[in-house]
């Protein structure tokens, strides 16, 4: 759950970054956030008792779309 919180808030905090919010820039920001969970992922490959998982990378995409979705739909109201 840590995991999927972190994103939650690096997907907000990521999209919250430019001042001009679109769709366009919410998918780079979803790309951002799912290459640096994949990163996240190829890192634990390195650290003794850690294994990667594609299901982390899918929860830890899945957690940053939420948090833009929330973030844009709470901008645009």
């Amino acid at each position: 759950m840590a995991h999927a919180f972190e994103y939650f808030v690096l997907g907000i905090l990521a999209y919250h970054c430019k001042k001009e919010k679109s769709e366009k820039w919410a998918g780079i920001v979803l790309l951002i956030c799912f290459l640096y969970a994949c990163s996240d992922e190829f890192h634990q490959c390195f650290i003794p008792l850690r294994n990667p998982s594609v299901y982390d990378v899918i929860l830890d995409g899945i957690s940053s779309l939420i948090g833009i979705v929330l973030c844009h739909k709470i901008l645009k109201f």
